[in-house]
């Protein structure tokens, strides 16, 4: 029996998880079946049980490598210089993916992953360690931006100044409501890289 190499068993996996997603977000988990999965492929159902034999198997690691890219994002979300920079291009990333179908497709089987991770323990762990690990990074900047600004005084909201100056040396002023331009005596003046 002629030997395959690593790059091929990847792209067979990815074209079965690949059937699967479009199958769990047109049927829903739990009307998909197998056979749903081996139609998609157009694979043996022989070759779709080598690497899944379950399809709580195929939603494991579906989940997983899911979770892997969304790590990937936070992954420089510890070294940054500027919190309240990085939390702006965490959720313009993060919101700018859903214009993307295959992430809207995906979308629509994490809604399913939620409500099986409730009867299915693995599925379960898999879920809270792609919500943990991104709530742990995200409370962690929160906290250090919070250290490294002065308070507003109550009613005031931080704003950067009109005019203000390039992103690597910026003033940030706390304003009252209701007067415009207006700037209280705390001033911080930040600079990043």
């Amino acid at each position: 029996m002629p030997r395959v190499d690593d790059r091929y068993l990847a792209s067979r996996r990815r074209q079965i998880m690949d059937a699967a997603v479009a199958c769990f977000a047109r049927d829903g988990f739990h009307r998909a079946t197998m056979a749903d999965i081996v139609a998609e492929t157009g694979l043996s159902a022989g070759a779709i049980y080598r690497y899944f034999p379950a399809k709580e198997d195929n939603v494991a690691a579906i989940a997983a490598e899911h979770h892997a890219r969304e790590a990937a994002v936070l992954s420089g979300a510890t070294t940054a210089t500027d919190p309240g920079d990085l939390l702006r291009d965490l959720a313009r990333v993060s919101l700018g993916r859903l214009a993307d179908p295959a992430e809207q497709r995906w979308r629509r089987v994490t809604i399913q992953l939620w409500g099986e991770a409730l009867r299915d323990q693995r599925v379960m762990a898999i879920v809270r360690s792609g919500l943990d690990e991104p709530t742990e990074i995200i409370a962690a900047l929160l906290r250090r931006g919070q250290q490294e600004t002065e308070p507003c005084q109550p009613g005031s909201t931080r704003t950067a100044p009109p005019g203000s100056a390039p992103p690597s040396s910026r003033a940030w002023y706390c304003s009252r409501p209701g007067t415009p331009g207006s700037t209280s005596a705390a001033t911080s003046t930040r600079s990043s890289p």
